[in-house]
C-alpha cells in the first residue's frame, strides 16, 4: 500500500498496482492453489490407491485373510516395488503354524517373541518392478522401472556387519521383509534400503529370480560351506562324493547348484523319504537316489545310504535337518567331512563327542546368505544358464491351500504366487 493525500491522520491509503506487486500476488495465489491441490491429491491417493495382500491374522487354524489396504509409503532411503512373483517358502508355513519344533517335546512360539506380532504379511522371495524411490535413496544404479530381486534379510543397519552387507548375521534389531516388515504376499512391498535391490539380468526370468532370493541363496551358501572338504578330497586325487538329504524345493536348488559348482567327477547322491521325488532329483543333477526310511533307526539308514554312495562321503547338505536326518548325516561323513544343517524341520541331536574330533568332522549350518553372495549367485545363474526347479503358479487367494498341502508334504517342487 502507498499512503498519499490528506485526512485526519494526514495519510490516505491507496492500493499500488505496480507490475511487480501484481506478479507477487498472482504467484502467492498460485502457490496456495498448488498446496491445496497437492493436499487433495494426497488424500485422494490414500483413499483410492489400494492394494491386495494376504495376512496371517493369527496362527493356524485361523485362516489366512485377503485384505485391501493403502499402498505402502516409500522409505526415505529405499524403494517401493510392484510385486510380480513371490515364492512360497517353508519358513512361511512355520509363521502360519506359529511355532518351530526345537526338541521332541519342546516348541518355540513366535508369539513369545516381543518383536513378533500378528497379523503378519509373510513372503520374502520377491521379484518385481521398482515403482518409486525415496528422496535419500543412493548407493545403487537402480532406477524406476527396473526389474529387481529383493534381498529380504535386513538388520539394524548400524553395526559393521550391516554396513559391510552381512546383515543376515546382524545381532541387533532385525528388519527382515516378510517377518518383521510386511512381505511379498502383497501387490506392493516397501524395501528400506535401495542397495537391497539386485537388478535381474535378462537371462533370468521372474519366477527363477524370486526363488534365487531365498531358496537359491540358502543352497548356494551351504555349497560354499562344504567347498573346503570337496577341494581337499579332490587335491588328494580322490573321487569326491556328496550326499543331499531331501528333494524339496530348496534341495532341488542345491542339486542344480552342486552340479554347477563341484568338480565334474563328483558323485551326488540324494536321499529322500518319498520315492515320487526321485525323478525330479535326478533331473536336477543327482547321480543316484536312495530311500531314506522314516521308520528305520539310524544304523539301518546309515548302512543303506553308505552302500548307495559306495562308502562315506566328503560333504552332506541336509535340507531336512530333523533329529533323524542329522544323526544319519554325521555317521555318513568320512574323516575331514563337513555336514551343513539347512532345513528347519526341527528336533534335537545327541552326539558322541569324542568321535567328532577323532574323525575331524565338522557340523555347520546356514540361514540364508549375504548380499554379496546373492549378487554372486545371480551372475552365476545367468552365466551358466542354471535351470530352475519345477514350480507351480498360484493366485494370492490360493496361499491357504498351498500351506495346507505343504504341511502334508504334498507339494512337488516350488510354489509361487504370481501377480497379474
Amino acid at each position: 500500500l502507498e499512503f498519499n493525500g490528506s485526512s485526519r491522520t494526514g495519510l490516505v491509503p491507496r492500493p499500488c498496482v505496480s507490475p511487480d506487486n501484481l506478479r507477487r500476488g498472482r504467484c502467492a495465489t498460485f502457490l496456495v492453489r498448488v498446496s491445496i491441490y497437492t493436499h487433495f491429491i494426497k488424500l485422494a491417493t490414500c483413499f483410492f490407491d489400494q492394494m491386495k495382500r494376504c495376512e496371517i491374522v493369527n496362527p493356524s487354524p485361523v485362516p489366512i485373510a485377503v485384505t485391501e489396504v493403502p499402498l505402502p509409503q516409500c522409505p526415505e532411503a529405499g524403494a517401493v516395488v510392484r510385486v510380480l512373483y513371490s515364492g512360497i517358502c517353508h519358513s512361511d508355513l512355520h509363521v502360519w503354524e506359529g511355532y518351530f519344533t526345537i526338541a521332541k517335546d519342546k516348541i518355540l512360539r513366535f508369539a513369545d517373541r516381543p518383536d513378533f506380532t500378528y497379523p503378519k504379511v509373510a513372503g520374502h522371495e520377491i521379484v518385481g518392478v521398482v515403482e518409486s524411490l525415496g528422496p535419500e535413496a543412493s548407493g545403487s544404479k537402480i532406477s524406476i522401472g527396473d526389474r529387481v530381486l529383493v534381498y529380504a534379510w535386513g538388520g539394524c543397519g548400524e553395526c559393521l556387519r550391516c554396513q559391510q552387507d552381512y546383515c543376515h548375521l546382524c545381532e541387533g534389531s532385525k528388519k527382515e521383509i516378510g517377518f518383521n516388515l510386511p512381505g511379498g504376499y502383497a501387490e506392493y512391498v516397501a524395501v528400506p534400503l535401495l542397495r537391497h535391490l539386485v537388478q535381474l539380468p535378462e537371462q533370468i526370468d521372474g519366477a527363477a529370480g524370486c526363488m534365487i532370493g531365498c531358496a537359491g541363496l540358502t543352497a548356494y551358501s551351504a555349497i560354499k560351506k562344504v567347498m573346503p572338504a570337496i577341494s581337499r578330497a579332490a587335491g588328494f586325487g580322490e573321487a569326491t562324493k556328496v550326499l543331499v538329504i531331501g528333494a524339496g524345493g530348496v534341495a532341488l536348488w542345491g542339486l542344480y547348484l552342486a552340479r554347477a559348482c563341484f568338480p565334474e567327477s563328483t558323485t551326488i547322491t540324494c536321499a529322500e523319504v518319498d520315492e515320487a521325488k526321485f525323478a525330479a532329483a535326478k533331473k536336477a543333477g543327482a547321480d543316484k537316489t536312495v530311500l531314506f526310511q522314516r521308520d528305520s533307526d539310524t544304523i539301518a539308514n546309515v548302512k543303506t545310504i553308505t552302500a548307495a554312495c559306495n562308502g562315506k562321503v566328503d560333504a552332506i547338505l541336509d535340507f531336512v535337518n530333523s533329529s533323524s536326518s542329522a544323526a544319519v548325516a554325521i555317521e555318513c561323513l568320512r574323516k575331514g567331512g563337513i555336514s551343513v544343517m539347512i532345513g528347519l524341520f526341527g528336533g534335537a541331536l545327541e552326539l558322541c563327542l569324542p568321535f567328532m574330533p577323532l574323525n575331524s568332522r565338522t557340523i555347520t549350518s546356514v540361514y540364508t546368505g549375504s548380499l554379496p553372495d546373492l549378487r554372486e549367485l545371480v551372475q552365476l545363474v545367468a552365466k551358466k544358464s542354471i535351470p530352475t526347479p519345477p514350480h507351480t503358479f498360484y493366485p494370492l487367494s490360493g496361499l491357504q491351500g498351498v500351506f495346507e498341502a505343504m504341511k502334508k508334504g504334498q507339494l512337488q517342487g516350488r510354489a509361487i504366487v504370481k501377480f497379474e
